[in-house]
């Protein structure tokens, strides 16, 4: 009797051990970035400091206009999946089309002097590229007016070069459709919409009491066609940077109930007070169709954010975007919250807090704040010490893996528009 217990505490420690120490000795790593503009010298022309190919040129969390992302940068992240974005500004290109082009061959000489880096134009790929232990690249596209005009258009860029998600509107009002409103200043980007939006008294009221006005702009009748033909194309639209009547009209042209939302680059608009934040409404639509969103780690979007600390500089940096990520994983679940950094975006990420450590996490001691994205894997440790799930530990859902949980999202919206398309020839 006594050697069958023994044997018993042999087995049992036997299948316990092996796990113990791989959680103890955990390398973390690995996770999803699902806005970062890697070619922003291509985009931006002179306005732009640095190139893809060069030393970074930022310095610390307030560089805007530097580069923060290089092939050094993407090796230091340890993420497992990045989304590139591909922006051309339209004052400072002389041609929208030929940015982007110049974008994707700088991407194309990567990819052939890393290849630890893959392409992937569709979840498939995508799986597969996971699968060898390959770093996975998805393009996207932020803003598409200008440049997704034509048929050819959608057969250069959408079906040869493979662009799979695209931020459907951007900053200003387009010929296809109305934007979210920033906040202050920043919503004066649409000033005749902001201004009619005052006289039109349209404002929606938060749950914290306060008014934000909205944009009453939804969709043209070109924005709407032209959506129809990317989910034909078997394009994700990303929601981020429309407005609410916008993103009520794309919702009704949706391919059915079973597509997943998808918000690249967001913050809580409870804590925002802008339109430009998600909704607790829209971000309960997203965990209904179980889709996916990026936050935003930035002091400037993540302004307003209450947290559980009360020292001032505890309500900020790297405490505010832990106390999104809880709220936001409550709804949708911790493995469908990823990071939508905007890097290169023209922005401010996360600044120091030294009078805030309250963990050993490696952000709140450097003494630069979030500046590059070769950081990527730290913010993920500074989050996981402050309770929030980190992408390589098991989750309350039983995904393991951040980047599969992304492949799995997108395959069901993949599939989503794989019916909407037979759909459409069959009708033919």
């Amino acid at each position: 009797m006594q050697n069958k217990k023994k044997a018993r505490f042999f087995l049992t420690w036997a299948g316990i051990l092996p796990l113990f120490l791989t959680l103890t000795t955990q390398t973390w790593a690995g996770g999803v970035e699902l806005h970062a503009h890697l070619f922003m010298k291509q985009g931006m022309s002179w306005l732009f400091k640095g190139d893809f190919n060069d030393p970074l040129q930022a310095q610390d969390w307030t560089s805007r206009l530097s580069s923060q992302v290089n092939a050094e940068a993407m090796a230091r992240s340890q993420l497992d999946l990045i989304v590139v974005t591909l922006y051309a500004h339209p004052l400072l290109t002389l041609s929208l089309r030929d940015s982007i082009r110049n974008q994707l061959q700088k991407l194309n000489d990567f990819l052939k002097q890393h290849p630890q880096w893959a392409l992937a134009k569709n979840p498939f790929q995508a799986q597969k590229a996971l699968s060898e232990g390959r770093k996975i690249l998805v393009l996207a596209l932020e803003g598409g007016s200008g440049i997704l005009e034509t048929q050819e258009d959608l057969r250069e860029f959408i079906d040869d070069q493979g662009i799979r998600i695209v931020t459907y509107l951007h900053l200003t009002d387009d010929h296809w459709g109305g934007v979210a409103f920033l906040k202050g200043v920043q919503a004066w980007a649409s000033p005749w919409a902001y201004l009619l939006s005052l006289f039109r008294m349209n404002f929606q009221d938060l749950e914290s009491g306060k008014r934000i006005v909205v944009n009453k702009n939804g969709l043209t009748p070109l924005g709407k066609e032209r959506l129809k033909q990317l989910l034909h194309h078997h394009v994700w639209i990303d929601f981020a940077h429309s407005s609410d009547a916008s993103q009520e009209e794309m919702r009704s042209l949706l391919p059915d109930s079973e597509y997943p939302l998808l918000y690249t680059h967001t913050v809580l608009r409870r804590f925002f007070g802008a339109e430009r934040g998600i909704s607790d409404t829209q971000l309960k639509a997203v965990a209904q169709s179980r889709g996916f969103i990026g936050l935003m780690p930035s002091e400037e979007m993540l302004r307003g954010t209450t947290t559980r600390f009360q020292h001032p500089e505890c309500r900020e940096g790297i405490f505010a975007l832990a106390s999104q990520f809880q709220v936001a994983s409550s709804i949708l679940g911790e493995s469908s919250v990823a990071l939508g950094s905007d890097y290169n975006g023209g922005i401010t990420h996360l600044k120091p807090t030294p009078h805030c450590l309250k963990t050993q996490a490696p952000l709140n001691l450097q003494k630069n704040g979030l500046w590059e994205l070769g950081q990527s894997h730290q913010i993920w440790e500074d989050l996981h010490a402050l309770g929030v799930w980190h992408p390589k530990a098991p989750s309350i859902s039983g995904d393991h893996s951040h980047a599969q949980t992304f492949i799995n999202t997108w395959a069901r919206a993949w599939k989503s528009m794989d019916r909407l398309s037979l759909e459409a020839m069959t009708q033919e």
